[in-house]
């Protein structure tokens, strides 16, 4: 049943507990979780599915490459621009790809990428100018058919020739749990091992709490991607939830670490501007092992100017 002992898989935790036990008195039945049932029949995508999210992923990094030229000759131009803007540059790259993309895209600037939940609106948003981080994270997918699948990515850049040494050293941290994540996956499926989505997560997070950040990383490492952007099969998670389902072939998540600091002065001008770094990447889990299917992966905060 839609049931997960102590509600671990909420996603998945429907049954109200007075008619499980109601049903247990009856009929003396052992009631069982039916996470894993759920992720065999709806997550687990089609060839056809893998294909449209190959073609959603090569349109989401080359929207991601249209928004970050259009910085760069916006800071060479001499000239101001906002999140907003630059967000409304995607989804119009977006438009005229034909791609579904659910809600716009996220742009943020310094401490509001310290908010992993932020988003710039025609309301409420801030400039970007010379010296500042900028994170963006975008999805997408095809729409001939319902089930077409999204790809879903996060990449950062500097608005200028060399990004801070404080920034750089935060990245290598996400960029270090992002690539342990991808490495214990590989290492154990390799061995015929079942890799379960909460083990997944401590192994990505356990990089970045050594690293003094682990207060700072304060989301779930990944979630089930497909036909949704936060789809039905594993997370990546054992600290919004304990997800106990295991990776089988064919399903989808994306690894995104993130550091947060709100208040963190990046380039030592005293202004502590805030930062916010995530690296979002996407795996499928094939019969021989997990590939990312977003490569090329980013290795360095991207310089702007």
């Amino acid at each position: 049943m839609e049931y997960s002992p102590e509600n671990a898989i909420p996603y998945v935790s429907w049954v109200d507990a007075g008619a499980k036990e109601l049903i247990e008195r009856v009929t003396g039945a052992q009631i069982v979780s039916s996470a894993d049932l759920v992720q065999m029949t709806q997550a687990v995508l089609s060839d056809a599915q893998i294909a449209s999210h190959r073609r959603a992923a090569a349109v989401c990094m080359a929207a991601k490459d249209a928004a970050f030229d259009f910085l760069r000759a916006k800071l060479a131009a001499g000239e101001t621009t906002t999140e907003y803007t630059v967000q409304q540059v995607i989804t119009d790259f977006f438009v005229a790809h034909a791609m579904d993309y659910d809600h716009p895209a996220i742009v943020a600037v310094n401490a509001h990428a310290a908010d992993p939940h932020y988003a710039p609106s025609a309301e409420s948003h801030a400039p970007i100018g010379p010296g500042d981080m900028v994170l963006i994270d975008l999805w997408a997918r095809e729409m001939h058919t319902p089930l077409d699948c999204f790809a879903d990515i996060t990449w950062v850049g500097y608005c200028g020739a060399e990004p801070p040494a404080s920034a750089r050293a935060v990245f290598e941290v996400v960029a270090a749990g992002r690539d342990a994540a991808v490495r214990y996956m590989q290492e154990h499926m390799a061995t015929g091992a079942t890799v379960y989505g909460y083990a997944v997560d401590d192994a990505c997070r356990a990089v970045i709490a050594d690293a003094g950040y682990g207060d700072a990383f304060f989301h779930r490492t990944g979630h089930s991607l497909g036909a949704k952007v936060h789809y039905n099969g594993v997370n990546i998670d054992n600290l919004e939830t304990q997800d106990r389902r295991s990776l089988i072939p064919h399903v989808m998540f994306t690894i995104e670490p993130g550091v947060y600091l709100p208040t963190c002065d990046f380039d030592g001008s005293g202004r502590h501007l805030g930062l916010g770094i995530r690296s979002e990447i996407n795996c499928l889990v094939m019969p021989t092992g997990v590939e990312v299917t977003t490569l090329p992966l980013q290795t360095e905060i991207i310089a702007l100017m």
